[in-house]
């Protein structure tokens, strides 16, 4: 969810803040978490793949058959289409950490499929548009080095190197992440609300849509246990807006309705998944006091 050209006011408020969650999230999580942690959380084969398949290639065909049945007119059709098939966005480790999810898992599904949307992008957009288009590599591979494994490298250091202090620092830097994940979201709100309004009714509610089947299909197939669920769930509904933005963009036009619907689809899974995460993380505190009284 990042422009092409940043030269509004809120265009720089918004990268700023998109670097300062990814960064507090990915520095945060390598600090409280071993690269050992993340293999076993990839350990359960069948649990990692169904929610790759969800992600990579049932979420696709959903928004797909929305496109259609509702009809959404061509060039927002296309947007659509591409953000659907662009997997996990960087973002959702964030999402997943305010949801106090399984972090671990979270990255290794990010990587995995980040990388996947080298590959699924040109496929889908052969299969279902008039065009194959690919992705600029560039752009994936700059979101997941800078936004996730080079924060979580620092991490990983300053855990080694000063082991004392590595989750006093993590603490912090999970405050940071949630205030900052809530300032990206105010200021996406107000940046781009009138895409929302301006766009055709059918984005939005092809948008609703997709972002609440995702909800409730990753925590279908993430179980077994709550974090494992809400991460499936939330990595699922968070789409990899920012190379789908730049294939739009190249292709169709930086102004064309494509790129509209993807700003307006990252719009509505950002404020969703946000408000999802929050209300799962408020219910496993209430249920925490609880299990500790059961144990007693």
């Amino acid at each position: 969810m990042v422009r092409s050209v940043v030269t509004e006011p809120l265009d720089i408020a918004y990268v700023v803040a998109l670097v300062v969650t990814l960064w507090a999230t990915a520095v945060g999580s390598g600090l409280s978490h071993r690269p050992g942690e993340v293999a076993a959380a990839m350990a359960d084969r069948r649990r990692f793949v169904s929610i790759v398949v969800l992600d990579a290639v049932a979420i696709p065909l959903v928004v797909y058959a929305l496109v259609r049945v509702l009809a959404v007119p061509e060039g927002y059709a296309a947007g659509l289409i591409l953000v659907g098939a662009a997997s996990a966005g960087a973002i959702g480790l964030a999402v997943v950490r305010l949801a106090d999810g399984d972090v671990p898992l979270a990255i290794g599904l990010i990587v995995v499929l980040e990388l996947g949307n080298l590959v699924t992008i040109p496929i889908w957009s052969t299969l279902l548009l008039s065009g194959q288009v690919r992705p600029p590599l560039g752009d994936v591979v700059a979101t997941l080095v800078l936004g996730v494994l080079l924060p979580l490298l620092v991490g990983t250091g300053l855990r080694r190197a000063r082991p004392e202090r590595a989750r006093r620092w993590a603490r912090a830097l999970r405050r940071v992440s949630t205030v900052s994940l809530v300032t990206l979201i105010a200021i996406a709100v107000g940046r781009d609300i009138s895409d929302v309004v301006g766009a055709a009714a059918a984005v939005t509610l092809v948008a609703l849509v997709t972002v609440t089947a995702a909800l409730l299909a990753g925590w279908a197939v993430g179980s077994p246990g709550r974090a494992s669920r809400s991460t499936a769930a939330l990595v699922t509904a968070t789409r990899a807006s920012t190379p789908a933005l730049a294939v739009a963009s190249g292709t169709y036009g930086l102004s064309s309705d494509a790129a509209s619907a993807i700003v307006v689809f990252a719009l509505v899974s950002l404020l969703v998944s946000g408000l999802v995460a929050v209300s799962l993380a408020r219910a496993q505190a209430r249920e925490a006091p609880r299990s500790a009284r059961a144990a007693v």
